[in-house]
């Protein structure tokens, strides 16, 4: 297993439509590669790109959570985000694959939506996710009164 670390220029994705699994306007891979290495994967199947061997090597933005404050701030935005879920993982890599215990990307991610006020829907096969249940029990409440 290889781990590069990069500097992201961006994190957020905007779907041209609401993504219609999760209802889901926006999207953000903290990782690229994932080494869960199912074979399932959609990931292999779409042929997304990540450098090295897929299943096997990955890429952490480690500025991310950085970039992800500077693209939430209604205050450097023309017109600010529309309210909508953000999805955290996604094909390019499970955010809670086993080097976000080293990384700890998708926690601080999620405590930034959470400061900005946006709901949240999470992809992981991982139980890494149980760390951050109290982050995610917050951001519920949240929603439940969207």
């Amino acid at each position: 297993m290889t781990i590069r670390e990069i500097e992201a220029k961006s994190i957020l994705r905007k779907y041209k439509k609401i993504d219609s699994w999760f209802i889901s306007r926006y999207g953000m891979n903290l990782y690229r590669g994932c080494t869960h290495n199912c074979i399932y994967c959609d990931g292999r199947a779409e042929g997304y790109y990540v450098d090295g061997e897929f299943g096997e090597d990955v890429t952490i933005k480690v500025n991310a959570v950085e970039i992800l404050r500077r693209e939430l701030d209604p205050k450097r935005k023309r017109a600010p985000f529309k309210r909508s879920f953000i999805m955290i993982g996604g094909g390019v890599g499970d955010s809670y694959q086993p080097i976000e215990e080293k990384y700890q990307l998708s926690r601080r991610a999620l405590e930034l939506v959470d400061e900005y006020n946006f709901p949240v829907h999470v992809l992981t096969k991982s139980t890494l996710i149980k760390k951050d249940i109290d982050i995610l029990k917050k951001l519920t409440k949240k929603v439940e009164r969207l």
